[in-house]
Formats: structure tokens, C-alpha cells, sequence
């Protein structure tokens, strides 16, 4: 089943899932940020996935080409792929 929801913040988002979502449902996300650099703001769109109770991958969505980014955590293990 999947449920779509808005929360006014990552935080409130954050609080939800961990107090009432059940242990094996995943969290799946789509985020709109923007890096300031010293040459303006850098736009990105992020896929996120999250489940309980540690584990975590954020990657980077391009308009061409493979992801230039990613992070996931998973048990102990932090990975992380930048170019």
C-alpha cells in the first residue's frame, strides 16, 4: 500500500515516520534542494528511501546520465560516491 503525504517540514516527516509507521515499511521520497556556492545556487533532485531501523540512500536524480551522488547507510557501513 502506498500512501502519499505532505508535512509542512523534513522534521514533521521525520517525527511521523518514527513514531507511526510500522518497522518494515520504507519511506520513499523526492526532495527539490538548492546548494549555495560561491557562483549562485545549485539546484538538485533527490530520490530518498528510509526504513527502520538504519538504513537510509540518498541519490542524486541528473537530467542525463548516471547519478553524480549518493549516500546510503546500511547496519554499520557508510558509503558515499561523489564525481
Amino acid at each position: 500500500m502506498t500512501a502519499r503525504m505532505n508535512f509542512p517540514s523534513p522534521e514533521a516527516a521525520l517525527s511521523n515516520l518514527a513514531t507511526q509507521s510500522p518497522a518494515k515499511v520504507t519511506l520513499q521520497a523526492l526532495a527539490n534542494i538548492q546548494i549555495p556556492t560561491r557562483e549562485g545556487r545549485y539546484p538538485l533532485k533527490l530520490a530518498i528511501l528510509m526504513k527502520q531501523p538504519a538504513w537510509l540512500r540518498v541519490e542524486a536524480i541528473p537530467l542525463f546520465g548516471p547519478p553524480t551522488f549518493f549516500l546510503s547507510v546500511r547496519d554499520q557501513t557508510l558509503k558515499v560516491f561523489m564525481t
